[in-house]
């Protein structure tokens, strides 16, 4: 579903909701979580990890088996909501999460 093109933020609150906490942090092989993949999604926009952080906060410094934190997936995924008015609160979000 995270890679999905068109995922939303009903899609990644319902999901986290019916599966749980746990189901949203699990990685896989190469220690990767939801919120890596989801990053790494170039259809992405900022409400839907808005909607992740906010039900999984624990999820933004999670470090996958490259050492890649799912922010840089973001970065990396050339996502254009970075132009986005929002893209500021979206950061402070993040690093709020971090802390």
């Amino acid at each position: 579903m995270c890679y999905n093109t068109l995922v939303n933020p009903q899609m990644i609150q319902e999901c986290i909701h019916t599966h749980g906490m746990e189901r949203a942090t699990e990685v896989d092989d190469q220690q990767m979580m939801a919120l890596h993949i989801l990053c790494a999604n170039p259809h992405v926009t900022g409400d839907c990890i808005r909607a992740y952080l906010q039900l999984a906060p624990g999820a933004a410094n999670q470090q996958d088996s490259e050492g890649m934190t799912p922010f840089q997936y973001l970065c990396r995924s050339g996502v254009n909501f970075f132009d986005e008015r929002s893209f500021s609160s979206l950061v402070a979000l993040w690093y709020g999460c971090m802390s």
